[in-house]
């Protein structure tokens, strides 16, 4: 094992960590009702299960949201964004959050595939918790904005699927929430310089998947669903949300751009990372108001 794949677990260990310490140090809302690990895949692994969030009162069926952890695709778990989730579930949503398969033991193809599959089983089983049939939103955080984003294209280019060897959802979503998004991959910068090898394989530059390297230069974008952005100044990939919402611009694509000025609270993920911060639920609210006008 390399060098870079060691420091990845050692991050994954300190992050678990802080996970643990986060579950006893913050109340679950009373009246929301928590469902674990259900299986979106017929198999044993204990990656392949989420979670659902239905709140304990409600009238009529609820629009439905997909939830996908951050974690720079190496680390991080459905758990890490408990009380995210919880949150929007009080604004009146059935909420999934889903587990996937990490890197370095894994490609992000792997990924991939395994969203895929929460997306299409979240929205069968909607209607067993109380959810709308046939309708969902996808909301992301860091890795899990980058996932969504890629799913999203891949449903729309058929070739981008088909390079990756994965099944594109079935299901396709009324609107998007990406929070902090890892969307650039293969920049000259942090991300860039360490990640790609992992991600996609160490002849990733020669590989079929290539092309669709960086989502500014996708076709597809003007397709997209309506989607929500979110990022602050004090984002470390700031630039990132900046660069898709351009990117998304120029496609003539709808979407809204939210960029809180500098603030050392307001950091990478901020409204995933702590949900009861003032500006993470206003966060918290603006999604709920526009995955609601997607329905």
């Amino acid at each position: 094992m390399g060098l870079i794949a060691r420091l990845l677990l050692n991050e994954r260990a300190k992050f678990d960590r802080v996970c643990g310490e986060l579950q006893t140090a913050r109340s679950f809302p009373e009246d929301v009702e928590e469902i674990r690990d259900i299986p979106y895949l017929p198999d044993s692994e204990s990656v392949h299960r989420m979670d659902v969030y239905r709140p304990k009162r409600t009238d009529g069926p609820l629009p439905v949201v997909l939830d996908v952890h951050g974690g720079g695709l190496a680390m991080g778990s459905k758990a890490y964004n408990r009380w995210f989730n919880a949150q929007l579930c009080r604004r009146g949503f059935l909420v999934y959050s889903a587990d996937y398969r990490l890197v370095p033991e894994h490609r992000v193809f792997d990924a991939y595939a395994d969203i895929s599959a929460a997306m299409d089983k979240a929205t069968r089983l909607a209607p067993d918790f109380g959810g709308k049939p046939g309708s969902i939103c996808l909301v992301g955080d860091s890795a899990g904005a980058y996932l969504i984003a890629y799913l999203t294209a891949m449903q729309r280019c058929p070739a981008m699927a088909a390079a990756a060897g994965v099944r594109a959802p079935k299901t396709e979503s009324r609107a998007l929430g990406l929070i902090s998004g890892m969307f650039y991959t293969t920049r000259r910068d942090k991300v860039g310089l360490t990640m790609p090898r992992y991600l996609y394989g160490p002849d990733w530059r020669k590989g079929a998947f290539a092309p669709y390297l960086d989502p500014g230069q996708w076709t597809c974008l003007g397709d997209f669903p309506p989607s929500l952005l979110v990022t602050s100044r004090n984002d470390m990939l700031h630039q990132y949300t900046v660069d898709f919402a351009g990117a998304l611009e120029r496609s003539g694509a709808a979407f809204r751009l939210v960029d809180y000025p500098a603030d050392k609270r307001l950091v990478h993920a901020f409204s995933a990372v702590d949900p009861d911060l003032p500006e993470s639920q206003e966060v918290l609210s603006a999604l709920a108001d526009f995955f609601r006008q997607a329905q």
